[in-house]
């Protein structure tokens, strides 16, 4: 098909078409109400199918880069989670299974969909801030063989007045 320039410059109309029909690459589902909403603006343009789809491939190629640019940014953001002096390291997994217990426990089923479908859940700060909660509604642990327990030379009372009986 020829492009508006070339009609335009043998003096002819664009070939304004009824209904626009649009291609999308492969894995790219085309949003119907966009769609319409963009035929209309189209049809008031007049273009023809050939510089509307034009338009539509350009469109598409930006919200490609978009969620490309989004799962670099959330990639980034654990990254940085195993390197945090905080929650990070060695101890990753299991301070992830404090944090996990914590949206579990006091998240709801909304919460833990937006920070999956968002990716969220992989930011530092609200990893940071689940490990934090999830640490303050934990059990006590256990205490090690070695650890100090209290006997009757330390009590509080013999810690406080040493010189009494």
């Amino acid at each position: 098909e020829q492009s508006t320039e070339i009609q335009a410059a043998k003096g002819d109309e664009p070939a304004i078409p009824e209904k626009y029909e649009f291609t999308m690459p492969d894995g790219v589902e085309l949003d119907a109400a966009a769609a319409d909403e963009f035929s209309a603006i189209a049809k008031e343009l007049k273009l023809s199918q050939a510089d509307a789809q034009r338009i539509a491939d350009v469109a598409t190629k930006m919200q490609q880069k978009q969620a490309e640019t989004h799962v670099a940014t959330v990639k980034g953001w654990a990254d940085q989670c195993k390197t945090d002096k905080e929650f990070g390291g060695d101890n990753l997994q299991e301070n992830l299974s404090v944090a996990r217990k914590a949206i579990d426990t006091l998240g709801s089923p909304e919460l833990k969909a937006l920070l999956n479908t968002s990716g969220l859940g992989n930011h530092p700060e609200v990893v940071r801030f689940a490990f934090k909660a999830g640490k303050a509604i934990s059990e006590d642990g256990f205490v090690k063989a070695g650890a100090r327990v209290p006997t009757p030379e330390s009590a509080l009372e013999k810690r406080l007045y040493p010189d009494m009986n």
